[in-house]
């Protein structure tokens, strides 16, 4: 049950053919699903540009830069320190996976949300704005 004033997100929210691998991705609905829960320990992690952001984000992300990633481990480790799942989005989830990889090499639960921002507004949620023209 989505939580009141939440947009339900369709359940094809990814384009028919889009490569999920369930060992390192979860489907906007899943977070959606996190998101919604208030005993959720879900870290959400937006690493696009402060531009990107500006322009649409996830409700409840917090914004670290790709480049800023390395750097600022620690405040991700912290922020993981109940134990919950730390998950990535792009736009479309190519470079987010590769975000996810250094954060399980790092020691953090860590998924890419699959179809990144895109399949995000794509199932639904009008709130969010769409970059179909990037790939990432």
């Amino acid at each position: 049950m989505s939580a009141p004033g939440r947009v339900v997100l369709r359940q094809d929210v990814l384009q028919l053919g889009y490569p999920f691998r369930p060992a390192l991705q979860v489907t906007p609905r899943d977070v959606q699903s996190m998101l919604d829960n208030p005993a959720s320990k879900l870290v959400l992690i937006d690493c696009r540009t402060p531009g990107e952001w500006q322009t649409a984000r996830i409700e409840g992300a917090r914004l670290i830069p790709l480049n800023e990633l390395a750097s600022r481990i620690d405040e991700i480790d912290n922020a993981a320190a109940d134990g919950g799942p730390v998950d990535v989005y792009r736009d479309h989830g190519v470079r987010a996976r590769r975000a996810a990889l250094f954060l399980r090499a790092r020691g953090n639960e860590a998924e890419s949300v699959a179809g990144g921002v895109d399949a995000w507004a794509g199932g639904g949620d009008a709130g969010v704005g769409r970059d179909q023209g990037r790939v990432g």
